[in-house]
């Protein structure tokens, strides 16, 4: 991370809290992809404003772009619903040219 493009400081233990929250978005993506649930969320994740050369508002590691990706592997399509109140630029500029992917935001 380059702290001179980031809007939030890099603490320590950065890399087990991304870890964590990625982890668990990936994860959910896998059961879904699995067809080992129909359902799956991970309440700690949605880090949606992260950029692949950037942390942004606190978030490092833009978990919805790697759980999205995953579910590329096996859908022809998703559709990402955001519902947070504020606006996942992060996560529309990743698919923005894509297609397969769908972004709202609310």
């Amino acid at each position: 991370l380059d702290p001179k493009k980031s809007t939030f400081a890099v603490f320590p233990g950065v890399l087990d809290y991304c870890r964590m929250y990625a982890t668990g978005s990936l994860g959910c993506a896998a059961r879904l992809c699995n067809r080992d649930a129909n359902l799956a969320i991970n309440w700690y994740g949605g880090m949606s404003h992260a950029r692949s050369s950037s942390a942004q508002h606190g978030c490092f590691v833009n978990d919805t772009v790697l759980a999205i990706l995953e579910l590329l592997q096996r859908f022809q399509r998703v559709l990402y619903i955001n519902l947070s109140g504020v606006h996942s630029d992060a996560v529309e500029q990743a698919f923005y040219t894509s297609p397969r992917v769908l972004c709202v935001s609310f």
